[in-house]
């Protein structure tokens, strides 16, 4: 990661490397390491050893180590949700009544 800004980003991409930073520039930039193996604090998030961090081109967050056997399942059960509501909307009985009833579902069966 990044507080500062990347350029090339087609080519890194093609590297399959995550990083992320604030804003892509047409700079060379001199960049030189200084430390590592610390805490870092980058847009105000702090990130320290070991954390799990999870980034997409939304944004960073870091996911406490405690849970992060869950997310798999969690992110699934979101999908299978949003793919279900997507399904109520699309069909042909659809109704604003059968949306609110199935958003007020915790188990939505299309």
């Amino acid at each position: 990661m990044t507080n500062g800004s990347v350029r090339d980003v087609d080519q890194v991409a093609l590297t399959r490397f995550q990083m992320f930073a604030g804003s892509v520039s047409v700079s060379h930039a001199y960049a030189h390491i200084f430390d590592f193996g610390g805490t870092v604090e980058l847009g105000g998030m702090k990130v320290r050893p070991g954390d799990l961090v999870h980034g997409d081109r939304h944004g960073v967050q870091t996911v406490p180590l405690e849970i992060a056997d869950k997310v798999p399942a969690a992110a699934h059960e979101i999908l299978h949700r949003r793919q279900d509501l997507i399904g109520l909307c699309r069909a042909t009985d659809f109704s604003i009544d059968r949306l609110r009833e199935a958003i007020r579902e915790p188990d939505l069966k299309s």
